[in-house]
C-alpha cells in the first residue's frame, strides 16, 4: 500500500536513478520538500555533487549548496535505496547506429532496483521511451526480485520535459504527465508531484497512455521541424523568404503553430525520441512513414549547411581545398553547454577532408571530439573571424551584434543558420542563409 501519511507528513525518502540533465533538476525540486536519495554509477559526478558543485546549467552551486547534506544525499551506493518509498528513473534512453532502441540504461537501472526493492515501493520511470516498456521490458525484471506488481510493489510513469537552459519554463513550473499501473497509484504519485511542482499535474488513465504522450510530443516536433525544413529548400530555390512565410502565416490566429528551419536537430529528444514509437510500430506491423521521413530531413540538414558554405565559398573566388572554416556554436540549442547531438558536430565532420581547416568557437564549450578529432574552441571571436567562411550554427546571445565583426574581419563567406544575421550589414560578404530564397 501506498504510504498516505508519509506523503502528507512530507516525510516520504525519494530517490533518483542518474542525477543528469533530468534527475539532479528533479532532485532539487523534491529536496525543497522530502529527503531526496540521488543515486548515480558516477564516481566523478557523485563527488562534485558532494563537494556542492553543479555540472548542468539548470542547477546552480548555490542551489545544490542550500540542500546537499541536509535533504539532498548523493550516493554511487545502490543499497541506499532501499531507504526510498518512491524511486524515480531519470536515465538515458538512446538509439543504436540503426536507430534501434538502446533500452540499457533503462534495463539496469531497473535490475539495480530490483536487487533491492522491497513491499510498499513504488517505482517511477521518467526516461523517453516506446509504450510497454513499463509493464514489458521493467515489470519483469523487477518481479525477478520475488515481489509482485500492484500488490508488494508499484509502477507509475511520468515523463520528463526538461528544457535545458530554459529560464521560463522550468521543471517547477512546466505540468506534469502522471499515468499508474491503477487508479490508487496515479492518485498517489499525482499528489507526490504536486507537492513539488507548482503546475498542474495531469493524470491519465495508465502507464502505455502517458508513455504515447510524451514520445508523440516529439514526434509532433520533429515532423513539423522536418516539413518546414524542406519547404526552406524549396523556397531557397524559388527565391522566396520562408521566414518571411512563416511570419505572415503566423497571422492567422487558428490552425497554424509555427516552427522554424536551421541547420539540423540536436538534443536528447528530437533526434532519438520519434525511432522509439517507430521501432515499437514495426512490432506492432506497422510502418510510421512520417517518422522516417522526417529524420531523413532533418538529417540532411547538415548537409545543406556544408553545400550552402561551399556555395558561398565558391562565390566569392576561395579555393575550396584551401579555405579555413569556423563554425560558430556547436551546442545543440542557444546559451548552454549542451552538445548532445548537436548538428554542428555533422556540420564539421562533412567540412573535414573538403576544406584545409575547420575550427570552431562557442562560449559555452572549450572542447569537442568529432570522429577521434580534437577540436578546441577559438578563445575569441574575433580570431575565430579570422578565416574564409564563417557558419552560424547557433544562436548564442553572445554572438548578438556580430555583424560589425564580422564586416571587419578576413571573413569572405557567411552562412546564417538561425536566421539571426542582419546581412545588409555585412554587404561586403557573400552570404547564404538556410530559408533566407538565396539559392536561385
Amino acid at each position: 500500500m501506498h504510504d498516505l501519511e508519509k506523503l502528507h507528513d512530507n516525510t516520504l525518502t525519494i530517490g533518483i536513478v542518474g542525477v543528469g540533465y533530468v534527475g539532479l533538476p528533479l532532485a532539487m525540486c523534491f529536496s525543497k520538500v522530502f529527503t531526496v536519495i540521488g543515486y548515480d554509477t558516477s564516481s566523478e559526478r557523485i563527488a562534485l555533487l558532494e563537494g556542492g558543485r553543479s555540472y548542468i546549467d539548470d542547477v546552480t552551486d548555490a542551489t545544490l549548496a542550500d540542500v546537499v547534506g541536509t535533504s539532498f544525499f548523493p550516493t554511487n551506493d545502490h543499497a541506499r535505496l532501499a531507504e526510498c518509498d518512491v524511486i524515480l528513473i531519470c536515465v538515458p534512453t538512446p538509439v543504436k547506429e540503426n536507430h534501434v532502441p538502446d533500452l540499457g540504461p533503462v534495463e539496469n537501472a531497473t535490475k539495480t532496483i530490483a536487487s533491492i526493492l522491497r513491499k510498499g515501493q513504488t517505482v517511477v520511470l521518467e526516461s523517453t521511451t516506446y509504450p510497454g516498456t513499463m509493464e514489458e521490458v521493467m515489470r519483469p525484471i523487477l518481479e525477478s526480485s520475488g515481489l509482485s506488481a500492484g500488490t508488494d510493489f508499484f509502477l507509475a510513469y511520468s515523463p520528463e520535459r526538461i528544457d535545458p537552459g530554459n529560464k521560463h519554463h522550468t521543471i517547477y513550473n512546466t505540468p506534469k504527465v502522471v499515468g499508474g499501473m491503477d487508479e490508487r497509484t496515479t492518485t498517489f504519485i499525482t499528489a507526490l508531484y504536486q507537492k513539488a511542482i507548482n503546475a498542474p499535474i495531469v493524470s491519465v488513465s495508465n502507464i502505455r497512455t502517458a508513455e504515447a504522450t510524451k514520445i508523440f510530443e516529439n514526434v509532433f516536433r520533429a515532423v513539423n521541424i522536418a516539413l518546414v525544413n524542406e519547404l526552406s529548400i524549396v523556397f531557397d530555390h524559388m527565391g522566396i523568404n520562408t521566414w518571411e512565410v512563416i511570419q505572415a502565416a503566423s497571422s492567422k490566429p487558428m490552425g497554424f503553430m509555427a516552427h522554424y528551419p536551421g541547420v539540423g536537430v540536436g538534443g536528447h529528444c528530437i533526434p532519438v525520441d520519434p525511432y522509439y514509437l517507430s521501432y515499437k510500430a514495426r512490432k506492432c506491423g506497422h510502418t510510421t512513414r512520417f517518422i522516417e521521413l522526417a529524420g531523413q530531413i532533418n538529417s540532411y540538414m547538415p548537409v545543406h549547411a556544408t553545400y550552402l558554405a561551399l556555395d558561398a565559398m565558391a562565390h566569392a573566388g576561395v579555393t575550396i581545398h584551401d579555405a579555413s572554416v569556423t563554425v560558430l556554436g556547436v551546442t545543440y540549442k542557444p546559451n548552454t553547454m549542451d552538445t548532445r547531438d548537436s548538428p554542428s558536430f555533422d556540420i564539421i565532420r562533412h567540412l573535414q577532408g573538403i576544406v584545409k581547416t575547420v575550427t570552431f568557437h562557442d562560449p559555452f564549450v572549450d572542447d569537442i571530439v568529432v570522429d577521434g578529432s580534437a577540436y578546441k574552441s577559438v578563445k575569441t571571436l574575433e580570431e575565430a573571424l579570422n578565416c574564409d567562411c564563417a557558419i552560424l550554427a547557433v544562436d548564442h546571445e553572445a554572438y548578438r551584434g556580430v555583424e560589425a565583426l564580422l564586416a571587419r574581419s578576413n571573413v569572405r563567406a557567411v552562412v546564417d543558420g538561425k536566421n539571426f544575421l542582419d546581412s545588409s550589414s555585412i554587404p561586403n560578404k557573400v552570404y547564404r542563409g538556410i530559408g533566407k530564397g538565396g539559392m536561385q
